[in-house]
C-alpha cells in the first residue's frame, strides 16, 4: 500500500504568504497603537498646560486681591473684594477636582504606555516569525521548482 503523497508546491506557496500577512500585521498593529498612545499623551499635556494656566492666573489674582486689601479702607471695597476673593476659592476648588483627573489619565497613560511596549515587542516577534516563514518558504519554493524542471 503506497502512502500518497502530499501537495507540498501550495505549502511552500502559502508560507511566503503568510510571513508577508505576519510581516503586515506586525508592523499595522504596533504602529496603530503607538499613534493613538501619541494622540494620548498630546491631550494629557494639553489638559495639564491648560490646569497651570488656570491655577497661576486664579494664584495671581489672589494676591492682586490681597494687596488691594491691605490700600483699601473702605468696607464697601473689602465687601466687593472679599466677594471676588470667594469666587475665585470656589473657581480653584473646581480646579482642583480636575487635577486628580488628570493624575489618573496620566496613570493610565503610564500603563497604555507598558501595553504598547509589550505590543512592540510581540510585533518584532511577529516581523521574524514572518521574514523566516517567507524565507523556508521561498527556499523549498524554488528548491521544489527546481527539482520538477530536472525531472522534466
Amino acid at each position: 500500500m503506497q502512502i500518497p503523497s502530499l501537495p507540498t508546491d501550495n505549502l511552500y506557496k502559502f508560507l511566503p504568504i503568510a510571513g508577508l500577512v505576519i510581516i503586515v500585521l506586525s508592523v499595522i498593529g504596533p504602529w496603530s497603537s503607538y499613534e493613538q498612545l501619541t494622540s494620548k499623551n498630546i491631550e494629557i499635556k494639553i489638559q495639564e498646560y491648560i490646569y497651570e494656566k488656570k491655577r497661576a492666573s486664579i494664584e495671581l489674582e489672589f494676591k492682586e486681591i490681597e494687596g488691594q486689601e491691605k490700600k483699601t479702607k473702605k468696607q464697601e471695597e473689602l465687601e466687593l473684594l472679599k466677594s471676588r476673593l470667594g469666587k475665585l476659592h470656589e473657581q480653584l476648588r473646581q480646579l482642583e477636582i480636575t487635577s486628580p483627573e488628570i493624575a489618573g489619565r496620566r496613570v493610565l497613560y503610564k500603563d497604555s504606555v507598558e501595553t504598547t511596549v509589550k505590543f512592540i515587542m510581540v510585533g518584532i516577534c511577529g516581523l521574524v516569525l514572518g521574514v523566516t516563514l517567507s524565507i523556508i518558504g521561498l527556499f523549498f519554493g524554488i528548491k521544489e521548482s527546481s527539482v520538477i524542471r530536472m525531472q522534466f
